[in-house]
């Protein structure tokens, strides 16, 4: 992957071009289920059309490997969300209270 993103930025003059880590990381994780051909074609649409010289998670986003990469990180916060959700499905309550959701939850701790 790196001998091609090397490749492509000379071609399209664009040697300066930097892309973080993050970015590559996210390349790097995906499991791509196309041909190198493929990969190379993704790399080039994102050289290609960056007008930057840095290309940011914010450029890639809408592209597989990153939406991808965007289910894999869930915060707390989303996490607490979902459980509460299915607790809610689980126990057909539209609104629990928190001191049951406390209970149930000391209950399975």
């Amino acid at each position: 992957m790196d001998h091609t993103l090397e490749k492509l930025k000379i071609k399209y003059l664009k040697k300066d071009l930097k892309i973080e880590q993050d970015v590559l990381d996210m390349m790097y994780k995906y499991s791509w289920p196309n041909n190198v051909r493929g990969i190379e074609k993704i790399m080039e649409r994102i050289i290609c059309n960056e007008k930057a010289n840095v290309i940011t998670v914010d450029n890639v986003s809408h592209f597989d490997f990153a939406l991808e990469s965007k289910k894999e990180i869930m915060n707390v916060e989303e996490m607490e969300k979902e459980l509460i959700k299915k607790m809610m499905e689980k126990y057909k309550s539209k609104k629990p209270s928190s001191r049951s959701l406390r209970h149930r939850a000391s209950n399975t701790i």
